[in-house]
Formats: structure tokens, sequence, C-alpha cells
């Protein structure tokens, strides 16, 4: 009942709610009646009860075919169910390794106003390694002691893109705080996954990274976002090691909690470029990485991403890939994420 109400619902329990002095099955009627829905708790002393039985009758009147949704079974034990409740799909609290599949089930159907909502979708990107001399020229353009080095970088980029008809303006600079975590066996960075904690712009976001295709500076990954995180529950969420996010997105570390391993300080400078049908991102990235077990920090590092923003864009990719290895003499074509090489920067991968 607590998890419910945590969630912003309001709830109806017999023991605190039913008023006193009024006819029991008064009071159930009328809760019934109030109610969106009825859940139903199943467990042998349940179905041995005259008082449920009726209690799902009166459910059942309102609508005998349960196209509202209003009747919500919840198997708690092993039982046999009779025909008017065998009909619907319960959700299993059965089994103890699926309880959190089982509460974001529940959730979902009463559709519970404050639950993690997660967006789901595919990154297409190509990710660039200035070279020592290239960097060195991007960091001072980017600090503001040559601006023409900017103008440079994206002249050397438009080639390689064939941008004769392309549209490119500058969207924006942020500062992006990144926070990655993982098991103390390190077994999210073994997968190629990342498990990341952005702050920007006053916001944090919890990105859930999941490789589909990587080739050199190729990088396909499926994203599970969770979007405009409050400060409470990032909170609860660290406290639990991030239990809730690991059943449903990391299945691989489930009942493991989830620590700290590698913050990351970015300015970006984004870029839009637009063809025809073509949408893309290019990010001009300066990050330092830091250790936080022992507060160690790099260099500065850049990188240089090129994002496909849609369909016609993601089919250019690979030719795109292929005209940099060509073009650009400047960069490398990169293996590995940021994360990924925050870890082996620090050599924290040999540590486990």
């Amino acid at each position: 009942m607590t998890a419910l109400e945590k969630t912003g619902l309001k709830v109806c329990i017999d023991f605190r709610d039913f008023k006193p002095g009024k006819p029991a099955i008064s009071n159930m009627r009328d809760s019934i009646f109030t109610s969106r829905h009825t859940l139903l708790i199943l467990t042998d002393s349940y179905l041995a009860s005259g008082w449920t039985d009726l209690e799902n009758l009166l459910s059942q009147t309102i609508d005998p075919a349960n196209r509202a949704g209003r009747i919500i079974p919840l198997l708690k034990e092993k039982c046999n169910l009779p025909l008017e409740i065998k009909y619907l799909t319960y959700v299993n609290f059965f089994d103890p390794d699926d309880q959190n599949m089982a509460w974001k089930q529940l959730f979902e159907a009463l559709n519970a106003p404050n639950i993690d909502k997660f967006d789901t979708s595919t990154e297409n990107e190509l990710k660039l390694i200035a070279s020592e001399k290239t960097q060195a020229k991007m960091l001072a353009s980017i600090r503001g002691k040559d601006e023409s080095e900017i103008g440079e970088i994206l002249r050397i980029v438009k080639a390689a893109l064939n941008l004769a008809e392309f549209d490119i303006s500058q969207e924006n600079v942020e500062i992006i705080m990144d926070e990655y975590f993982d098991t103390e066996d390190m077994v999210v960075y073994k997968s190629r996954t990342s498990f990341r904690v952005r702050r920007s712009r006053g916001k944090i976001e919890v990105t859930v990274k999941t490789p589909k295709e990587i080739e050199l500076g190729l990088f396909k990954r499926q994203e599970e976002n969770l979007r405009d995180v409050s400060e409470e529950r990032y909170s609860e969420l660290v406290k639990t090691g991030f239990q809730d996010i690991i059943a449903d997105f990391l299945p691989n570390v489930r009942n493991r909690r989830l620590d700290l391993f590698l913050r990351l300080y970015n300015e970006r400078r984004s870029f839009s470029l637009k063809r025809r049908d073509e949408e893309y991102i290019l990010s001009l990235d300066l990050f330092t990485f830091i250790n936080p077990r022992t507060g160690k920090s790099s260099e500065e590092n850049s990188e240089v991403e090129i994002e496909a923003q849609n369909r016609a864009a993601q089919q250019k990719l690979n030719d795109i890939r292929f005209n940099l290895i060509e073009i650009v003499k400047g960069f490398n074509l990169s293996t590995d994420s940021k994360y990924e090489r925050g870890i082996k920067y620090f050599g924290i991968d040999r540590l486990v």
C-alpha cells in the first residue's frame, strides 16, 4: 500500500478507510464504485472468503468483460483460480525474482503518476579523437585563444561530409557533468555497456547504453533514458544501487548494486547540420576525467561526435565514416566510448 501511495495514487483499504458504523457491504460497494481499479490479492485465503467473492462480483457488475481494466489480479500465492478470475491476466508477485517487473507492470496498469518512465531510442554516431597537434589547436580555439581554429575544424569536417550543400549553425554551448556507475567487478564495462547519470542545465538524466554494433569509429547503441529525475528520486536510486533500473535494463547484474566509478566534466559545443532530408548534430567536446576514488584528474581531452538525427542520416553514416578516413588527417576514428576511455586512462580495468 505504501509503495502505491508513494507514486501519487490514492488507495482505499478496508481496515483504514471504511467508515465506522456504516454497513460493511455499503462501504465495500461505495469504495468499488468510486475507484478506478480494484486489486485482487490472489491467495487461498482470498478465494475462500465470501466477502472477497462479493467484492469481485460487484466489480464485475460494473464492467463484466473488464474492458476498462477495473479489475487487476495480483498473484501472491499459487492457487486454483475460478473461471471468473482465470480469464484475466494477472501480475505475478509470486516469483521472488520478478518483483521489480511485477511492480512496473502494476504501476503501468494503474497509470501511476509518479513512476520512472523511460524512453527508448537508438543512438547512431561517429566518434573521432584528435591527434595531439589537432587537439592542441582545438583546445586553444575552444578556450578562445584562436577562434579561427573552430572554423578550420568545421572546414575539415565539411570536406569529410561533402558539405557543399549542408546548412550549418551553432546550436549551443553547455557544461555537462557525467557520472558512470558499475558493479565492483565492472560487469557493465566488460559488456561494453554504460550506466550514466548526466547533470546539465539544472536537470538530471539517467541513461543506459547497450551496444548493438560497434566498429571503428561507428557506434550504434540502444539508449534507455529516464529524464528530469528529481534530486530526491536520484538520492533514492543511489542508496539502492539503482536496483529499480537494473532489473529492467541490466539483467546480467540483477540484485547487485552499482557504485560510482568515473566522473567526466565536459564543455560541449553543438552544431546542427542539415542537407535535404539528412539531419546531424556535430559536437566538439572538451572534457576531463576524474577518478572519484582517488581524486585524480586527467589532462584535458577532446572528441568530435557526429550523431545521425533521422533515418536518412543513419543510412549515410557509414559512407561518411569512410570519407573521414580518407580526408581527415588530424583525427583518428575512436574505438572506445568516453566511459571506456576514462577507465583505461586511470588503469581501473587492470585492478579488477
